[in-house]
């Protein structure tokens, strides 16, 4: 490792030593453009997507929900891959109606995937995708997709959208996943990303949610 590289890394987790509290769901909603975005806010939970997937398959969501947890202890990707929560992230699902067939969920996965390239590409983030769920910065993994569909007994649908996007990444953490990562730190000062954690939450909650409504209505009304 570069002597560079070291000191940076230093330098994130002496930012970290001072990690704010989790962000709350007051802090969250002023960056949302979704008028009718239910928020809710926790501190630690097992899975933001098993959360909202439970409550789903009691009852499907009649308007759409954005949970956010400060960490997870549970977090899952795609095929059952544990997800690693160990720095500073951002980890939030979205649980909304879904009229579509469960079928469809690789292909609504790419469209999230793609509405969240495009954030980070309007801020001149220039990233990746690689199919069907995983942001890529200079060909590591910066962030996670995973979609998923419930079904109520009485036939009610909801799709779940879940993701996990790295801020800052400790040294320790890095030597514990089995993949190339990626730091959002890595082309947004450490300071000011963690004073923009809502900001930036809110633009990947929209960002997506708009994707999946879009891609929801895609063929409706063709003869």
């Amino acid at each position: 490792m570069s002597t560079e590289r070291s000191a940076e890394l230093s330098a994130n987790s002496t930012i970290l030593s001072g990690f704010p509290e989790p962000l709350s769901a007051a802090a969250i909603a002023p960056h949302l453009r979704a008028a009718d975005l239910k928020v809710e806010a926790v501190a630690t939970t097992g899975s933001t997507n098993a959360d909202l997937m439970a409550r789903a398959r009691e009852r499907a969501f009649r308007s759409p929900v954005l949970r956010v947890a400060g960490t997870q202890t549970g977090g899952r990707g795609r095929l059952g891959r544990r997800w690693l929560d160990g720095g500073a992230s951002l980890l939030f699902s979205l649980g909304l109606p879904w009229r579509k067939d469960p079928a469809s969920t690789p292909e609504v996965t790419l469209a999230c995937g793609l509405a969240a390239a495009e954030a980070l590409h309007a801020q001149g983030i220039h990233v990746g995708l690689k199919w069907p769920n995983d942001l890529l910065l200079d060909g590591r993994k910066l962030a996670g997709i995973l979609c998923e569909m419930a079904e109520d007994p009485a036939g009610g649908r909801s799709l779940i959208i879940g993701m996990g996007v790295n801020l800052i990444l400790p040294a320790g953490l890095r030597d514990g996943i089995d993949q190339p990562v990626a730091e959002l730190a890595e082309r947004v000062p450490p300071d000011r990303l963690l004073a923009e954690r809502a900001w930036w939450l809110g633009r990947f909650a929209d960002a997506m949610l708009a994707a999946a409504r879009r891609f929801e209505h895609v063929g409706e009304g063709a003869p």
